[in-house]
């Protein structure tokens, strides 16, 4: 399992805007990418992390210190 060191910023970035709940349509609109790019780059994201979903993804990453939500 590799592990995800959030050394990229856009990673961090759609990670972070997933966790917010944000939809990968809206993700992709912000991002100007299409929302197969976002889903892509959430499983790739995913897999880096060695999770499943979204929900698990947020814990992983903010367990990991990756990012943190802001209030």
């Amino acid at each position: 399992m590799a592990r995800w060191t959030a050394r990229s910023a856009p990673g961090r970035s759609k990670c972070s805007t997933a966790a917010k709940g944000t939809s990968n349509k809206i993700i992709g609109k912000d991002l100007r990418i299409s929302e197969a790019t976002v889903k892509t780059h959430l499983l790739h994201i995913f897999a880096k992390l060695g999770v499943d979903d979204r929900t698990r993804a947020v814990t992983v990453a903010m367990e990991r210190g990756i990012f943190r939500l802001d209030k």
